[in-house]
């Protein structure tokens, strides 16, 4: 027992977890699902183009039907309703009583938040694997037909089983660890955005990623003052290398500020990555309406933040792509009761050092089953309404 704690503190050592504040990075949705938006006159071949490739880039999969659903639920809905195993459709999940559909419509687009500093790497790194811990993912929800959208934010301590990768790129060992190092172990850059993706899909029970966006947290300033800042009141009271703040107080967050209240956590606390992530989910719904109003004004402006940013993102999503996600988006409402974040446990599980506790702990984050369940039911399900 003591070699495995042992072992997991020298494998996040090498992230330099310290017992002072540590800094992570908020994921700028707005700036990605509007990024493109002033190609909403492109050529018609690009939308449909991209159009295609978004459809087709999960493929025809659903979510575990088998994992969502609720056994004797189905049984007992199907005797009374009088429906055969053939009239019983592939995406259905019987909960509570009810029989809900999966809502193929939606795109799902997973944004990743990097703590990187500079630009991201285009080549993997699978030697030290510094290519930075993910420390915000959301999963952006788009439904093209109700033109909504609906985001699930990931606490990037939730714990779940981490493939790590050797040199050669092959799968060295699998070690059950916090989320946010499925990223910078599988190398980073295109294959470390493809396994996080795929840790997300099945942390979600297979839902389907059409795309994914992996943002180093210097683009978080470019973005912010590009938009003309931000203003929110403080959750919390905070004191950090970037400012300080109370909770309740007004601010404006400019420059570097932005990095104190969407950026740090106090590691002393255990819970604090949660609280941090309803601050990011605050300032996501700030944001989104200020670029609103900014891009009315000057819908270049999307194509000058693209120039600013575009060395600080990595992404597997093409022009037409992004063109079409641009023309989608356009019309949509988005607003904080749209943004979800997944609820669970904090736990503090002491850190051993030569087999003696260190008096520090790290912070493990335990999903809860029920809730999730509830959470993918409501979002990406629609009801379907039998005859009795």
């Amino acid at each position: 027992m003591g070699s495995e704690k042992t072992g997991r503190l020298m494998r996040k050592q090498s992230f330099c977890r310290r017992k002072s504040k540590k800094y992570t990075i908020v994921v700028i949705f707005a700036a990605v699902v509007f990024l493109a938006a002033a190609a909403g006159t492109a050529l018609c071949a690009l939308y449909l183009s991209g159009r295609a490739k978004i459809e087709n880039s999960a493929g025809q999969s659903i979510p575990n039907v088998e994992m969502l659903s609720d056994r004797q639920s189905a049984e007992d809905i199907r005797e009374r309703s009088g429906l055969s195993a053939v009239r019983w459709q592939d995406d259905w999940v019987a909960i509570d009583g009810k029989v809900y559909s999966y809502d193929s419509r939606r795109i799902n687009l997973l944004v990743l938040g990097v703590d990187k500093a500079g630009k991201m790497n285009p080549e993997p790194d699978f030697e030290k694997w510094l290519s930075g811990q993910t420390d915000a993912m959301f999963v952006v929800s788009i439904d093209p037909a109700d033109k909504d959208v609906s985001i699930v934010g990931i606490p990037r301590n939730s714990m779940i089983e981490v493939d790590v990768y050797d040199g050669e790129g092959h799968v060295a060992r699998t070690i059950f660890d916090q989320i946010c190092l499925q990223y910078p172990y599988a190398g980073g850059a295109e294959h470390g955005l493809e396994k996080t993706a795929e840790a997300v899909s099945e942390l979600l029970y297979g839902l389907p990623i059409h795309g994914a966006f992996a943002i180093g947290y210097e683009a978080v300033s470019k973005i912010n003052d590009m938009a003309g800042g931000v203003d929110v009141v403080a959750l919390e009271s905070l004191d950090t290398p970037f400012g300080s703040y109370e909770k309740g107080e007004s601010l404006h967050l400019e420059g570097e500020f932005v990095l104190a209240y969407v950026k740090v956590r106090d590691v002393n606390v255990i819970g604090s990555p949660t609280m941090r992530l309803e601050r990011q989910k605050q300032y996501l719904t700030a944001l989104a309406d200020k670029m609103k109003d900014e891009i009315k004004k000057d819908p270049m402006l999307v194509a000058r933040i693209y120039d600013a940013v575009s060395g600080y993102i990595n992404t597997n999503i093409g022009v037409s792509e992004m063109v079409y996600l641009a023309a989608q988006a356009a019309g949509y409402q988005f607003g904080g009761e749209n943004i979800c974040l997944l609820e669970g446990e904090d736990r503090a599980v002491p850190i051993v050092r030569d087999g003696k506790e260190t008096g520090d702990f790290y912070d493990d984050f335990y999903l809860d089953e029920d809730s999730l369940k509830e959470t993918m039911i409501r979002i990406f399900y629609k009801e379907v309404k039998l005859e009795e």
